[in-house]
């Protein structure tokens, strides 16, 4: 598909109300099948640190994690509550999928043990979950987030995927703010660079001022283009080590595309990276 006929469409649909969307399949917002939710959960065990592995892992220990942007996929409440852990997920509205026969199948895949896939049997819906695991769901976005830093919540960790990169520019500075206040150990956060028009690059053929205003800003595609270098020194402003643990770089073939409209080093373009934010004081 042109992707100037794919931008069209998309920016019209994103005046249709996510209801509609979401009843009709035009969208949504983080749904993985089985076998990907397990991988999205096992890649943030995966990076942890062998220390804070073993704390989230043990059921001596009680983990407070706040998942930032989770969209439908709330499936880290149950890995979590396995492990005697609890989950605060913050979004800007409310995108969750109830899928009861996903969860369940979800829990078995993960061995739950049988006590607590009895009880997880017994729910009828969301706030079910949210009350049997203990976790939270807030959907009023960096207002929540202010909320939690004011009223002293305190997380052990903070996840995002797919995430950081729609936050807008101006507003980007002070959520990782509040990240490093209220996090206690570690923070991890996949960001996606590529253009979430076409997965490629044709979004930087667009100029700075189009792209950032008010039409393109309430596109679910839109991102705030912060490249990898940038978006590391936002979070070296708090007291933090901040590593690389996995990355994924364009091609030359993509690069020279880019070459042709865009003026920025062609070095700093990543198609993929994970951060990892390690609290340092």
């Amino acid at each position: 598909m042109n992707w100037v006929f794919k931008l069209s469409l998309m920016l019209i649909a994103s005046f249709i109300p996510y209801s509609i969307k979401k009843k009709f399949n035009i969208l949504s917002l983080g749904k993985r099948d089985l076998v990907q939710t397990e991988r999205y959960v096992l890649r943030y065990l995966n990076f942890l640190s062998p220390d804070v592995k073993e704390k989230y892992l043990s059921e001596d220990e009680e983990l407070n994690i706040l998942e930032f942007g989770p969209g439908e996929n709330i499936f880290l409440s149950v890995h979590a509550w396995k492990h005697n852990n609890k989950v605060f997920f913050l979004d800007d509205g409310n995108y969750i999928n109830f899928d009861f026969e996903m969860i369940i199948d979800f829990a078995k895949l993960i061995e739950m043990p049988t006590e607590k896939l009895n009880k997880l049997e017994n729910i009828k819906n969301f706030d079910d979950l949210m009350n049997l695991t203990g976790c939270c769901f807030l959907s009023n976005g960096t207002q929540d987030l202010n909320f939690l830093k004011n009223n002293g919540y305190f997380f052990d960790l903070i996840f995002s995927t797919s995430v950081l990169e729609h936050v807008n520019k101006e507003d980007l500075q002070s959520v990782l703010d509040i990240f490093g206040e209220i996090v206690e150990q570690e923070q991890l956060h996949l960001v996606d660079f590529r253009d979430h028009i076409t997965g490629f690059l044709d979004s930087h053929r667009i100029p700075q001022k189009i792209w950032h205003s008010f039409l393109f800003r309430k596109a679910q595609f839109h991102t705030n283009r912060i490249l990898l270098p940038e978006l590391i020194s936002f979070f070296k402003k708090n007291s933090t080590r901040i590593e690389i643990p996995f990355f994924d770089t364009w091609k030359d073939e993509d690069l020279k595309f880019l070459r042709h409209i865009s003026k920025k080093d062609e070095r700093n373009f990543y198609r993929y990276a994970m951060i990892k934010v390690i609290k340092t004081s």
